[in-house]
């Protein structure tokens, strides 16, 4: 981004430089999130036009007019018109016997009970909700989305001597049970209240500087994350690009729980369905996550919460064999045109609903056909692998090696950051020539696991094989929750209860691993969150849990293919390999893999009906 620098005035809005936020699903106040304090005593809300809002209208709107590009010709303050639907700023005055009192301003909103303690603080939100390319491509980077302190994301964005205000040094806080807490930190204005007693709340403290010495950001938010390369002042520089804090990603292949079709002459039912993540958010405060997902082989569009959304992996298909022959096949069941398969819906939808009308029936016989198309849609994306946003890792060095931003591993998208599960075994890896530090005994069960690697980059090797560099961690018995103390790696996410993560490689120097040695993403909804776990076990697992068979396992017992499968996506078992390895499909970027497989389908099974057919796939967000 060009690095003018000039004195910027928030106090006089104008409607030729006012932004607007779309509106549109998601891109307002979360539905649990807490926004009125009225009643509460020391909480004033602060109307548009009050100085406060103004000042922050003027911040929030001159950052996205920044990183639209929109000042590199008219260096004067934007503001945006209102805050997102929902959002409102607030003003929670403090009062101490001492007399050093004070007023902090809160933007509420974001869910739950969490809050924006800045303008910019929103300021990198406010990017992620205006901007469609941005918020349909990429993670938020703001301080409430990834967890980072502020003051780590302004070493990352900003330029040392650009605009900013006072930081917290402490955690982030949150609004509690009737207000108030500890509040805002250096961001209150310290004033003698009892003096003005008479003036309205919302107008006897100083909202902040009026002027403001601008220097932009070091490049566009829209450009998309910051890899590591990048973050040379970041204390951070290994921890991978910032990222979703959602487990499944955007474009991802997933199962969706359904609730049972049975077969009326048999036992057989179906109870999972193939489908690609279109959109995911956070539902509030506890961590939990809802998803818009689109049904393969029907195409229709549906939003589930977290717990009907399983990994791929959880029941992975045959590699798809087809024969050569032109000659379209058959599907089996009543469904045997394409233009029927819009009226079937694996879910059920509500009576009143304008698609209910000419709906089929939720029959396995009406179901079968089409959980048959989507199947083989499916097996094609799984075996597909591309890499995707090269860039030079060295600006300044040409030779320096080439990166990339994430990589497409048949169902799963893997960039820096994530914990992945590897297929060779502790004495393959020695075979390789990967250096480690002393591992446990094998009878300590530490050599019947698999192997894990939190990513740090995604590169080409000097052979140009592709690969990353990543720590490598073994699960110990013990109890912990991931936490890494060595400075420069992330905190890890969950382990499987009773174990623990141990470091085996060096935190200063990332090893190299080729990209094909991975077996998946390290899934720890599997044991952590109570749903998956039950279904998996009620379902998958004979309704035995899955500690019994881990002990099998340990035993030395004979498993059959679904439990060893279920054991290594919780990384208690070996690594087993990936869909893509024995013979992976290499395309151009994820959409156009998605297209292919969609209509290879509809063309393998209703011949030249297919071009006939509008597949809504060309409608997804694509991320390249």
């Amino acid at each position: 981004m060009p690095r003018f620098s000039f004195q910027i005035d928030f106090d006089h809005p104008s409607s030729d430089r006012t932004l607007y936020f779309p509106r549109r699903p998601g891109r307002g106040a979360r539905e649990d999130a807490v926004t009125d304090y009225s009643g509460v005593e020391g909480w004033y809300p602060l109307e548009k036009n009050s100085r406060h809002s103004i000042r922050w209208r003027g911040w929030v709107g001159t950052f996205i007019a920044e990183h639209l590009g929109y000042l590199e010709n008219d260096k004067r303050a934007w503001h945006i018109d209102d805050w997102p639907p929902g959002y409102r700023l607030w003003l929670k005055e403090r009062r101490k016997p001492s007399r050093n009192n004070r007023a902090d301003v809160y933007l509420l909103g974001f869910g739950g009970r969490s809050r924006f303690e800045s303008p910019q603080e929103f300021a990198f939100h406010a990017v992620w909700l205006y901007a469609d390319e941005y918020h349909d491509t990429f993670p938020c980077e703001c301080t409430l989305d990834t967890g980072r302190p502020q003051g780590e994301i302004n070493a990352i964005w900003l330029q040392p001597e650009g605009p900013r205000l006072p930081i917290r040094a402490g955690p982030r806080s949150r609004v509690t049970g009737g207000g108030g807490g500890s509040g805002g930190g250096s961001r209150g204005r310290d004033v003698d209240m009892e003096a003005r007693d008479d003036e309205p709340r919302s107008d006897i403290f100083d909202p902040g500087p009026k002027l403001v010495h601008w220097i932009p950001s070091k490049r566009s938010l829209l450009d998309g994350p910051v890899d590591d390369s990048e973050q040379s002042e970041s204390p951070s520089r290994e921890r991978g690009r910032l990222r979703s804090l959602l487990p499944f990603k955007n474009m991802e292949l997933v199962w969706i729980k359904i609730p049972p079709i049975q077969a009326a002459s048999s036992d057989d039912s179906i109870t999972l369905w193939p489908a690609l993540v279109t959109d995911g958010r956070s539902t509030g405060s506890a961590g939990t996550h809802q998803y818009e997902v689109r049904l393969l082989g029907v195409d229709s569009v549906c939003t589930v919460p977290e717990a009907l959304v399983f990994p791929y992996q959880v029941k992975p298909l045959p590699r798809p064999s087809r024969s050569t022959t032109s000659a379209s096949r058959s599907l089996p069941g009543n469904i045997t045109s394409a233009s029927q398969l819009p009226h079937f819906h694996p879910l059920p939808i509500p009576s009143n609903s304008a698609a209910a009308g000419d709906a089929l029936e939720r029959t396995y016989s009406n179901a079968i056909g089409p959980l048959k198309l989507a199947s083989t849609v499916a097996r094609d994306i799984a075996v597909q692998f591309c890499l995707m946003g090269q860039h030079v890792g060295d600006t300044q060095d040409p030779s320096s090696p080439k990166l990339y931003r994430w990589a497409w591993m048949g169902p799963q998208r893997i960039e820096p950051g994530d914990m992945v599960r590897l297929v060779p075994t502790r004495e393959k890896l020695a075979e390789l020539g990967i250096s480690t530090m002393e591992l446990l005994e094998e009878s300590d069960g530490a050599g019947q696991a698999c192997l894990f690697v939190q990513i740090v980059n995604i590169r080409l090797n000097e052979e140009g094989k592709a690969g990353f560099g990543g720590h490598l961690f073994e699960l110990v018995p013990g109890r912990g929750r991931g936490q890494v103390e060595a400075a420069g790696l992330a905190t890890l996410p969950l382990p499987p209860p009773g174990h623990t993560f141990r470091l085996l490689t060096p935190p200063t120097s990332p090893s190299f691993f080729e990209l094909l040695w991975i077996a998946g993403r390290y899934e720890h909804l599997t044991f952590h969150s109570e749903a998956h776990r039950n279904f998996i076990e009620n379902n998958l697992l004979g309704k035995q849990h899955l500690t019994y068979w881990d002990i099998q396992y340990r035993r030395g017992k004979e498993l059959s293919q679904t439990v060893k499968q279920i054991l290594s996506l919780t990384g208690l078992g070996l690594g087993a390999w990936n869909a893509i390895t024995a013979k992976p499909v290499t395309v151009t970027g994820r959409q156009a893999g998605i297209q292919h497989a969609m209509k290879g389908a509809r063309r393998l099974y209703f011949g030249d009906e297919e071009d006939d057919v509008t597949s809504s796939s060309e409608n997804l967000s694509d991320d390249e």
